[in-house]
């Protein structure tokens, strides 16, 4: 699924959002509920694609993204320099993945509900979001490795919402929201 701005005379910001785990119409189902209220704005391309019920860090599903992005820039006018990933629960740990294995085509990530272990510096930028009742991928987890990259020098912004569950994605709107007013923010010290 994709979302254009009406009008832009500059070049367009471009976010790609990375589904939770599920076939069939998943994705429209997170880009409807999460991708889309949550990062609209009159200067971003959303573009959110069908992961074919595998994770994110799959062969196939690498080259998806990598050619989304290369055909963007190449086509549809994208500023190269501001260019972020988000994704939640599968999707979320696909943005991890694409923020530690691919800093030179991501400026940011903002990955949600998701769990990935690493304790390396990472050079993107990352604004995560976390469940305090997640179900699937506990916040303690989450919590021991947003630090280690912490400390590790990473740039990470870490929110938990307390009374939040795994299954309540579509709620996540006003924090993803709070992450897109950071990535403009980002984006606006480049």
């Amino acid at each position: 699924m994709i979302s254009f701005p009406n009008v832009s005379n500059k070049k367009y910001r471009l976010i790609i959002a990375l589904h939770w785990a599920g076939g069939g119409d998943t994705y429209k189902t997170f880009f409807e509920c999460l991708a889309l209220p949550g990062l609209d704005d009159e200067e971003t391309i959303i573009v959110s694609p069908e992961g074919q019920n595998q994770l994110w860090n799959t062969g196939n599903n690498i080259n998806k993204v990598k050619n989304l992005v290369g055909n963007a820039i190449k086509y549809w006018n994208v500023d190269a320099n501001k260019i972020a990933v988000t994704g939640y629960s599968n999707g979320g740990n696909g943005s991890w993945y694409f923020a530690e294995h691919y800093p030179e085509l991501f400026s940011a990530a903002i990955p949600m509900a998701s769990s990935y272990p690493i304790n390396k510096k990472l050079n993107t930028p990352l604004y995560v979001i976390h469940g305090g009742k997640d179900e699937l991928f506990s916040v303690t987890k989450t919590s021991e490795w947003v630090e280690k990259t912490k400390e590790a020098g990473s740039n990470i912004r870490y929110i938990i919402i307390e009374e939040r569950s795994h299954f309540q994605g579509c709620s996540y709107v006003p924090e993803l929201k709070k992450a897109q007013k950071w990535l403009q923010n980002l984006w606006k010290e480049e």
